[in-house]
């Protein structure tokens, strides 16, 4: 059995931090996941989700949600190349525009034998890296939501009565 734990620090709202992190679409979006699908109700506990990856994560990881609170937590059971990781997610807000995300990974498993090396380094590597692009996708957002587009629309640049 192997562990990990790392600490990210995102510079955005809690509440953005955990919208992005469990928005599938950005998973698609910012990661190297190309395909997720749900067996069950989304983000309810005990559903399943199918994750398939490209790049470095190109086997389809099988996952069982088992813990969902919104906006702090998030648990769940991944099973890839004969292997099961047990991944928790903290979000702590640090202040209103930053948020720490606590990720503990927990795994048992063969398959280091059959590879002829230790999976622990490379499990923890590919985690970090996907949550490090879905911080960054954090950031863009929030980027968008703090500028907002200016608005073009003709009720706007039409001059009030008064100004006339």
């Amino acid at each position: 059995m192997g562990f990990f734990e790392f600490r990210l620090s995102v510079k955005c709202p809690v509440t953005t931090v955990f919208a992005t992190y469990t928005d599938t679409d950005a998973w698609i979006r910012s990661t190297e996941i190309s395909k997720v699908e749900w067996v069950g109700k989304p983000w309810q506990e005990g559903s399943r989700i199918r994750v398939k990856g490209y790049g470095d994560t190109r086997d389809t990881i099988d996952q069982v949600l088992l813990h969902f609170e919104p906006p702090r937590s998030v648990a769940y059971i991944s099973h890839f190349l004969g292997m099961t990781l047990e991944t928790r997610l903290m979000f702590q807000p640090v202040s209103a525009d930053e948020t720490e995300v606590q990720v503990r990974g927990e795994f048992v498993g063969m398959a280091s034998k059959a590879f002829g090396f230790a999976l622990g380094p490379a499990i923890e590597r590919a985690t970090r890296k996907t949550l490090e692009d879905l911080s960054t996708e954090c950031e863009r957002i929030a980027a968008t939501q703090a500028h907002p587009a200016p608005d073009f629309s003709p009720e706007r640049q039409a001059p009030s009565p008064k100004s006339r």
